[in-house]
Order: structure tokens, then sequence, then C-alpha cells
């Protein structure tokens, strides 16, 4: 997807009564850099979450808690170029990936294992044909995950691995619905539950665009697709409760700049 959605400001809420009272959490960045963007959030428990961080410069940064929050660990990752983070996802308090473009095409994958101490990257040559752009990753355990990027070679790239990401396996297109022209992926914007699941697309019109539903029951192995919204609507996330109902999509207006 070629725009990104920011969240400017970022507070962990803690419950503190039956009338749903929160207690902001604060973080400390300790530079470099000026600015600091949490961008996406991955909650693992009560205790243990992950910020994926946007800062002013070529920095990339994982944030996470193990405590509820009353104390952030923040860690740099090596990502090359100008990196610009596309989707978090943690397993534990220990294992987490990173999903990142350089400077809004291509992509990477970085991997911790000791609780962000250190990282490497997961891919090689995925995501690098022409058009190629790393929309998110999602685990359905410890070895066997999905990571869907824009469409490449006319049809959406979708990668699949057994082994935590050491090896990957594209899902061949006959297996995937075609793509309208234009259509591209958004980054984090994706649910699970169970082995089934679902990301949105945007799809360019003439004076606005409009969005479909991508689903697969099977992991990520075989894929469906629904007409999701009407013209002149985006989506900024997507959520199902079950594997059959209840879906969620935070709609808002937007012009055709993207």
């Amino acid at each position: 997807m070629k725009a990104h959605f920011y969240l400017l400001t970022l507070s962990i809420f803690i419950t503190t009564t039956s009338n749903c009272q929160f207690t902001p959490m604060n973080i400390d960045f300790q530079g470099p850099g000026d600015q600091h963007f949490p961008a996406y959030i991955s909650i693992v428990d009560a205790s243990t979450v992950w910020l994926g961080v946007q800062s002013d410069g070529p920095y990339s940064r994982a944030v996470h808690t193990t405590d509820g929050g009353t104390t952030w660990l923040v860690d740099s990752i090596p990502a090359n170029g100008t990196p610009i983070i596309s989707s978090t996802f943690a397993l534990d308090a220990n294992t987490s990936f990173y999903v990142f473009t350089d400077n809004g095409s291509g992509g990477s994958i970085w991997k911790t294992t000791d609780g962000g101490m250190n990282w490497a990257n997961k891919v090689t040559t995925q995501f690098s044909e022409p058009g190629g752009f790393a929309n998110f990753y999602y685990g359905f355990d410890a070895n066997e995950g999905i990571a869907v990027g824009d469409p490449t070679g006319g049809y959406f790239e979708i990668q699949r691995t057994t082994d935590g990401g050491d090896t990957w396996t594209r899902v061949d297109e006959s297996f995937i619905p075609p793509i309208i022209p234009g259509e591209w992926g958004g980054t984090n914007v994706y649910s699970a539950v169970g082995d089934t699941i679902w990301f949105a697309s945007g799809i360019p019109g003439p004076t606005a665009y409009s969005s479909r539903c991508f689903k697969s029951v099977d992991r990520g192995q075989h894929w469906t697709v629904s007409p999701v919204i009407a013209d002149d609507l985006g989506w900024y996330e997507l959520c199902f409760s079950t594997s059959r109902k209840e879906f969620y999509l935070t709609l808002a207006r937007h012009n055709n700049s993207m």
C-alpha cells in the first residue's frame, strides 16, 4: 500500500475499575531522533505488548513491555536503507516480527527470539520484484505464518513459511483470486481467527476508490474474495470476532491522492 496511517500518540490503557477508567503509560524513546510515531501494536497478553515505531530519520525501532507498561525496552532494528514500518506481530515476550519497506517499496521481515537484543532479516528475494511492497506478517504458531504484499507478476504476493521464516514458498496464482487493475494491499490491515485470515485491498477509481476482502480458511494456502464497501470509502482496520461473523471495518473518506 502506498499510504500509511500513523498513531500520533499512544497510551497503553489499564482498566482500574468496573467503569473502565484507564491509566496512560508513558514511553521514553531515548533518541536518536526528535519525533516518534507508534504506528502498530501487537498485544500478547496483559503483561507483554510490542509496538512498531517510526522515528524521524532512517531509524527503525521495536518497543516492548513485559510488565504491563510499567517499563518499556527500546531496541533498534538494523533495517537497511530508509525503513518505513508496515506491521508488527509478536508471539511472546521473546519472539516478534517487524515488517519494513525501504522508502515505500520492497520489504524485509525482521525477527527476534531473545526479546529484541538481536534481529535477523528473514527474507531474501521476496517482495523484490517490480511493485513489491510487504504489507504484514502473521504467525499462526511459532513455525507457520504468512507474509502478504502488494501484487507482483499480476497477483498478490503471499509468502508462506512453515519454519518460523527460515524458508518461504509463494502461494501459486491459481489459488488466489485475480486482481483488479491497480489493486493494492493494506499495511497491517488484516484479521485472523484460528486457521482463518482476512486482509483488505484498495481499488482505484476515477474519483475515489473501493475495497475487497480476501479470505483464507487454511492458513493462507487457498483464497477467496468478496467486495466490501462502496466508492469513496477506505479502511483503517478490520477485525473478525469469530471465523464466520461479526465483521468490523473502520471507515474514513479519502481523496484519490494515494
